[in-house]
């Protein structure tokens, strides 16, 4: 009963406050539910030139079940979660996952392990935006080797379809394989690299034109009243108008590819203290990709429809730095920068395409992580705090 208490408390609190990031974990021997709820101050919400900020909060409710199996494990899921807009309520969405997965080792010495994967999702959305629903089917497994001294070896394959419900044109069938080795010195330096390649296949040669239905907000100035220097007191009014626009895309061949390479050096500088730099590359031999030309936007940061990862190159890198604190705080602070080279057409402050001139995008952004760790009694594990600024 004290347990159910105190979690009803901060249940309580996260309600009334909104802090940026709550987890409430509740396991109970093979049955589990981790409860979240993420709230997101966003002066860019939907990532294009509209700059139109919100606050975003996200409730994520994960069910699971596992058990030991000999030398493995095996869990089902399901998670669901919904993402509330305050201001664009019409954006409303939620997201559905069933996954099935395991775990194996494969040799006596506890070296050699294997993991896989089963998973189907799904995405429902509010009648404007009803073409980002889609229904998903991914498999993965993967393969550690630890067996040599101060490192260890990864590979994998994955592979996913999607359909969305209303444009099939952007349906699709991808698959991956990376190989990542890990090498940690005497100076407690940890070097991880990973190469990875990618493939997809739309399922139709050729991207339509078609008309999307969408809010745009206008500023007007509404002049002062009377005459002379009283009309100089000008009021501001942003209305939301809607227009109808045509969304057009390229016509790419149906297949596309793409190589990403990264490279992670991890140092401990004190007790308590790390560091950590990170580069990564992508490249598409075929300079080609498919999504839709206007640039409504989505909220995922890698969206598929209108900012698909093999529709662009990129040079990006950052810089982490890690610091435990007194009572169980731990502190992050990071760096990164991305310069994005798209086969698109660039489109100007009002949306409107630029004839003869692509799209970069070049981003620099600062971060700082604060998480604070709970003792609960009852619970296990704990429940986590955490608040970020980006």
């Amino acid at each position: 009963m004290y347990a159910f208490k105190r979690f009803f408390v901060y249940i309580l609190f996260l309600l009334l406050f909104h802090p940026s990031a709550v987890l409430f974990p509740q396991v109970n021997h093979r049955f589990g539910l981790v409860c979240s709820y993420w709230t997101v101050f966003d002066d860019n919400t939907f990532k294009n030139y509209q700059m139109a900020g919100d606050v975003v909060s996200q409730p994520k409710a994960d069910l699971f079940y596992s058990r030991e199996t000999g030398k493995g494990a095996l869990r089902a899921d399901y998670e669901g979660t919904l993402a509330l807009f305050r201001e664009y309520a019409g954006r409303r969405f939620q997201n559905h996952a069933l996954a099935l997965g395991g775990s194996r080792v494969m040799n006596d010495s506890g070296t050699a392990s294997l993991h896989w994967g089963l998973n189907a999702a799904g995405r429902l959305n509010q009648p404007d935006y009803a073409y980002y629903d889609y229904r998903s089917y991914s498999a993965y497994a993967n393969v550690r080797y630890s067996g040599w001294k101060g490192g260890s070896l990864g590979a994998g394959v994955s592979g996913e379809s999607r359909d969305f419900r209303e444009l099939p044109q952007f349906n699709y069938a991808e698959g991956r394989a990376y190989v990542q080795p890990t090498l940690t010195l005497r100076t407690r330096t940890t070097l991880i690299g990973q190469f990875q390649f990618g493939y997809k296949k739309f399922t139709e040669p050729v991207v339509s034109e078609q008309e999307m239905q969408e809010t745009v907000y206008r500023t007007i100035e509404i002049p002062g009243r009377g005459a002379g220097r009283g009309r100089e007191n000008k009021e501001t009014l942003v209305e939301p108008v809607t227009v109808t626009r045509t969304v057009a895309s390229t016509s790419p061949g149906k297949n596309v590819v793409q190589f990403t390479g990264l490279v992670r050096v991890a140092q401990s500088v004190f007790s308590g203290t790390g560091l950590a730099i990170q580069g990564l590359m992508r490249r598409n031999p075929k300079q080609d990709g498919r999504f839709l030309s206007y640039q409504d936007g989505g909220y995922e940061d890698e969206d598929v429809l209108f900012d698909d990862p093999y529709s662009y190159e990129s040079d990006e890198w950052s810089v982490e730095w890690t610091q435990l604190l007194p009572w169980k705080l731990t502190a992050k602070a990071g760096f990164e920068k991305k310069n994005k080279r798209y086969v698109q057409t660039a489109y100007d402050a009002e949306g409107y395409s630029m004839e003869g001139a692509l799209r970069r995008d070049n981003r620099r952004g600062l971060w700082i992580t604060l998480k604070k760790t709970v003792r609960v009694r009852g619970l296990s594990p704990y429940p986590v705090f955490t608040l970020s600024y980006l």
